[in-house]
């Protein structure tokens, strides 16, 4: 990034551990073009103790809520540079409460729904898309949770959709190594 727009935008918010770089990338794009370039190194990364990743997060739904507040900020502080704030705001609140059923439905097929936090996710999710009880997500976390754990083993639709979830990060992983973004 150009010395000039980190001045423009401000620097990194650690008030958001788990979002910062996607909050600052978004001020960043609201003032300045963003965009892949491949090739040469575009910046190195200096590995230390303190760096994120060596630090123990509780669940994966402090990470989505963090983004949902970087969408919150980004709409609220710089609506006047976006082309249409409202509709950004609620595409990401809606994406953000499918993703939060999604990780619940998920730790019923792999087995763990005993220890995630599955009523959390829920209540996320309304109090993200109010409308989250209407989504295709919530219909089928209803379903799984009234489902023993033997049922929930060999049910084809759940095993299926795990199968095409766990491709899905698979896939965003490898294209993330090879050119830099999702």
């Amino acid at each position: 990034m150009r010395t000039a727009v980190l001045h423009r935008v401000g620097g990194y918010r650690a008030d958001l551990p788990h979002a910062a770089d996607l909050e600052m990338w978004m001020r960043a794009a609201t003032v300045s073009d963003v965009g892949f370039v491949g090739g040469a190194d575009q910046a190195y990364y200096r590995i230390h103790q303190n760096n994120m990743h060596h630090s123990d997060f509780e669940i994966i739904l402090t990470d989505v809520a963090q983004r949902l507040r970087v969408f919150d900020t980004i709409c609220a502080e710089r609506s006047s540079l976006l082309t249409d704030a409202n509709s950004m705001r609620s595409a990401a609140h809606r994406a953000l409460a499918r993703e939060a059923l999604g990780h619940a439905i998920s730790a019923y097929a792999r087995g763990v729904a005993d220890w995630e936090p599955i009523d959390d996710y829920a209540a996320f999710a309304l109090n993200a898309w109010p409308d989250a009880q209407r989504l295709g997500e919530w219909r089928e976390l209803c379903r799984v949770r009234n489902m023993t754990d033997r049922r929930l083993q060999c049910d084809p639709s759940l095993i299926a959709r795990e199968a095409v979830r766990n491709l899905r990060w698979a896939l965003r992983w490898r294209r993330r190594r090879w050119v830099g973004v999702d």
